[in-house]
């Protein structure tokens, strides 16, 4: 299997990288800007490169052979999103963008946050409202059946492994 990851050094994308590898058969490339090192175990690529450039993405997305899956671990405004899905239409069976819980109104109607519940963040909260906006255009794209895109952002607290205030794994124990 050929699973890119777009970003791939953060904590949630670092667990996925080393469950697939643990996993065996996966050719894992990660696309990032290089400026963390990766703390992944076993064989995998690195592409360095901004993905805000979207010409120059493009083009490079458009050098590669099929993958199987995408992984969009770092779309934060709905033209990122909208580059990926030019980029891969064609590329890949699998454009997964993961979003996060920053997404869901604060304070919440009711505790524990389920899906369906109201997403409008604070526009002052800049980071949340774009990533909303990301996964309302990811879901316009599905319901129009112009791509296969799938939105998925940890619901509840998700740990993977230890890690310092600085985001850093230290181990690999999951709860």
């Amino acid at each position: 299997m050929r699973v890119l990851i777009i970003g791939g050094t953060g904590v949630i994308s670092t667990g996925i990288s080393n469950q697939l590898l643990e996993r065996g058969g996966c050719v894992l490339t990660l696309f990032n800007r290089g400026k963390t090192a990766p703390e992944i175990t076993g064989q995998f690529n690195v592409v360095t490169g901004d993905r805000t450039d979207f010409k120059a993405f493009e083009s490079w997305a458009a050098g590669q052979k099929m993958f199987d899956a995408v992984i969009d671990m770092v779309a934060f405004k709905p033209a990122e999103v909208e580059s990926a899905v030019r980029a891969f239409k064609g590329r890949t069976s699998q454009y997964v963008f993961c979003s996060t819980t920053d997404v869901y109104t604060k304070p919440a109607a009711q505790y524990p946050v389920v899906e369906e519940a109201e997403r409008e963040p604070a526009q002052e909260f800049g980071y949340a409202y774009d990533r909303r906006s990301v996964s309302k255009y990811s879901k316009r794209r599905t319901r129009a059946g112009n791509s296969r895109p799938r939105s998925y952002g940890p619901r509840k607290p998700t740990w993977i492994g230890w890690f310092t205030l600085s985001g850093r794994t230290h181990s690999g124990l999951t709860g």
